[in-house]
């Protein structure tokens, strides 16, 4: 029968090599943390020189309270009930980008086809608050197994609204 060792060490020269990995490995991480440290201490001085050459005192702001009050009342009921009644299961509005100054909002979606495209910029003219519906742009997604039709339009309303 062999002789009993109950020694947990082991030789000395197996874990140089792993001490030493250990310690290069914290050096390069080390060294990455001081360079992005540093890094954010420049962006850092940019902000605050930006700061004081354009103090948040000396910017005016976009529209004073007489321009304010002149930007047209928009009547949002109607617009949003003339956008519900032009609904159909075939379209999906993605995006509703307003613009009162302009009297215009800016419609941004999806059609199941083009006549389906058509249908619905037919039932948004009829509707009686838009007084302009225009097709900015409509491309077929070939992507797409279905092909659906991406669209934006255009709609003006009168003063009415």
């Amino acid at each position: 029968m062999p002789p009993l060792v109950l020694s947990h060490m082991a030789a000395p020269a197996n874990h140089r090599r792993q001490l030493f990995a250990v310690a290069m490995l914290a050096a390069v991480i080390f060294g990455l943390g001081t360079l992005r440290l540093a890094d954010l201490r420049a962006q850092a001085a940019l902000l605050r020189a930006d700061t004081a050459r354009f103090p948040a005192h000396r910017i005016k702001p976009a529209a004073s309270a007489g321009q304010t009050q002149a930007v047209p009342a928009v009547r949002w009921e109607r617009l949003f009930q003339a956008l519900a009644s032009a609904a159909s299961a075939d379209v999906s509005l993605l995006a509703f980008d307003p613009a009162p100054q302009q009297r215009r909002v800016r419609l941004d979606g999806e059609a199941r086809d083009l006549p389906a495209l058509l249908d619905y910029l037919r039932r948004l003219g009829t509707a009686g608050t838009f007084v302009r519906v225009l097709l900015q742009s409509h491309q077929t997604l070939r992507d797409d197994p279905q092909h659906p039709v991406r669209f934006t339009v255009l709609a003006e309303w009168g003063d009415s609204t």
